[in-house]
């Protein structure tokens, strides 16, 4: 299977503003939350969580702002919390 890791390219996370920290930490989340079980499939054809994270670990980057500030991060958390 092809992995795509474009999207992990360490250079593009400042420029995002985003932490490399704070993104592993995303990664060892979802491989908690994931109870052993197949992975979604729209991440089916990336790199296993853990291996994100060890990479970003490998690699921290400077001090970033958060990703959402306050009212994005409710409007987030009020989606993912809305019935189906």
């Amino acid at each position: 299977m092809l992995f795509r890791r474009g999207a992990d390219r360490l250079e593009r996370l400042p420029v995002a503003g985003i932490d490399t920290a704070a993104f592993a930490n995303f990664f060892d989340r979802l491989e908690k939350s994931g109870g052993g079980g197949p992975l979604p499939a729209i991440l089916a054809s990336h790199p296993a969580p853990q291996e994100r994270s060890a990479m970003l670990r490998a690699h921290p980057g400077a001090a970033t702002s958060p990703a959402l500030d306050a009212g994005d991060w409710e409007s987030l958390k009020a989606i993912c919390a809305a019935p189906k």
